[in-house]
């Protein structure tokens, strides 16, 4: 069953570096697969009180321009869970059952859930999800970044739809419109053979085209016109 998440600012945690939300800490949010088939992370409470964790991996896909998670048996999480007192520190292994990489690059998340605590004086806690990307490598190699870029007309609003015809991942640094910035907020990684649309100020739209700037932090910037499809 596939089930399709939808992410809101109050419940998953955003990504960085070394991410530090609520009571957790996690080094190596972005996990890169060896040929092996392996990766780590850390996992950190540095809270003040013992924090549960439940580790659930998901197959990641987009579909209509749309992330779509499915819990997955194709990799393993170890421990799957465990319990931190504050200041410690936990190393999760993850595994693959069978690490042989695809012409594409093969997308996971591992779901890193903080388990409520209860108390009388304080009552429920909230608890994040931390949704880590997984990427295994394709067989040869990352291809340099290639997007192709159109104009979309729906509902007598206009979007951009960007295509990545890569191998691999392709994420946004930054797509300017008409000298205005166009937010991605949590689209900004497309998919290998996969598209993602951001709506576009009709303000910018003449005779069906619009001068595009774009960055991506892998890669590839340039400024092009783009034309309806």
């Amino acid at each position: 069953m596939k089930y399709l998440i939808f992410v809101m600012a109050a419940f998953f945690a955003a990504l960085s570096a070394n991410t530090g939300f609520a009571s957790t800490s996690i080094n190596n949010v972005v996990m890169e697969v060896d040929s092996g088939g392996r990766a780590t992370t850390e996992i950190t409470n540095i809270g003040e009180d013992p924090i549960g964790y439940t580790l659930t991996p998901y197959d990641w896909t987009i579909e209509d321009g749309e992330d779509i998670y499915t819990e997955t048996s194709q990799f393993m999480a170890v421990p799957p869970t465990f319990q931190l007192a504050p200041g410690q520190t936990m190393t999760v292994r993850v595994g693959f059952r069978n690490p042989t990489p695809a012409r594409a690059e093969r997308t996971f998340r591992l779901s890193v859930r903080e388990v409520p605590t209860v108390t009388a004086e304080e009552g429920l806690s909230f608890a994040y999800n931390h949704m880590l990307p997984v990427y295994v490598a394709p067989v040869g190699g990352r291809e340099p970044t290639n997007v192709r870029f159109s104009l979309v007309q729906r509902g007598g609003a206009w979007f951009l739809r960007a295509l990545n015809e890569g191998n691999a991942r392709a994420v946004v640094r930054s797509l300017v419109v008409g000298g205005s910035e166009i937010p991605t907020s949590s689209k900004a990684t497309i998919l290998a053979r996969s598209w993602r649309e951001y709506a576009v100020p009709a303000s910018s739209v003449s005779n069906g085209s619009v001068t595009l700037q774009y960055d991506f932090s892998n890669g590839g910037a340039e400024t092009i016109t783009v034309n309806q499809r």
